[in-house]
């Protein structure tokens, strides 16, 4: 998809959100991060996690306790890859005799950000200088507040200034005209939720090849989660966005505009909407 953007457009960087590294032949993806790098000018934002579905990992063939192993030596073997003509691994999860990557990258190594909540990856990013990313899920201006102290203090063991730190959050968010329509843009966003908090603890209950939507145990009230994310008129969105900023202190966030039902009309409209307002706050 990153490709196929890269050829139609011109200016915006472009970042797949996020490649689960284990599940890929490290091979093909180094391959394929240069090629949308050199496609796209430079504008990839390379985005990757461990991942965290045994689901997904049973059906790659894959052992989800070795996943973060696999991570770190996958960006061992990026740096080796896009930093020399020729490199060769040999390694506990990847092998590869001398070889060179044709397809790099403009500026050899790409803008890498890394999604988790866990402190492995907080401490990987501070140890190579990468951007970490978490959601919000449901959960208000505290919540952020938490894992950004989190993400600081892994930073500062690496002696990295957790003042300056990168950081980014991702929100749902939707422009919404009424009460009713803010509740069913929430629920959408709870089904959501509900079905990668099943995913997480392998708790998936099937119906074929849809999963069912089941309420999870700690689940807070439809009302409640819809106060925390970011829906509402443009004037409720921005002053919760101040403040969950604030709280965070995130440099970027990154906004989750179509989610379960919700349809790709309303989230161009949501954009279309919000985007010119907030160029004048």
């Amino acid at each position: 998809m990153a490709a196929h953007c890269a050829g139609v457009t011109k200016e915006i960087q472009l970042g797949p959100a996020v490649i689960v590294v284990p599940l890929y032949d490290p091979a093909r993806l180094l391959a394929e991060i240069g090629v949308v790098d050199s496609l796209s000018g430079g504008r990839l934002v390379l985005s990757v996690g461990s991942g965290y579905q045994p689901y997904e990992f049973d059906r790659f063939g894959k052992d989800l306790t070795d996943a973060q192993g696999m991570l770190t030596k996958f960006l061992d073997m990026l740096l080796l890859a896009f930093g020399q003509e020729t490199f060769a691994y040999d390694g506990r999860y990847y092998q590869l005799p001398e070889t060179h990557i044709s397809a790099r990258p403009v500026n050899d190594i790409p803008n890498i950000w890394l999604a988790g909540d866990n402190p492995f990856g907080h401490r990987l990013c501070a140890q190579r200088g990468l951007t970490p990313m978490f959601t919000g899920r449901w959960l208000g201006a505290e919540y952020q507040r938490t894992m950004c102290a989190r993400v600081a203090e892994m930073f500062a063991a690496e002696g990295r200034d957790s003042e300056t730190m990168p950081l980014g959050v991702q929100r749902f968010m939707c422009v919404t005209e009424s009460p009713e329509k803010t509740l069913a843009y929430a629920d959408n966003c709870r089904h959501q939720m509900r079905l990668t908090s099943t995913l997480r603890r392998r708790a998936e209950v099937m119906d074929g090849g849809m999963m069912t939507e089941v309420p999870l145990p700690d689940e807070i009230p439809l009302e409640e989660m819809a106060q925390n994310l970011l829906i509402g008129d443009c004037e409720i969105i921005a002053e919760h966005l101040c403040g969950k900023i604030r709280a965070s202190r995130a440099s970027h966030y990154m906004f989750h505009f179509q989610v379960g039902g919700s349809s790709h009309r309303k989230a161009l409209v949501t954009m279309e909407t919000f985007i010119p307002r907030s160029s004048r706050w």
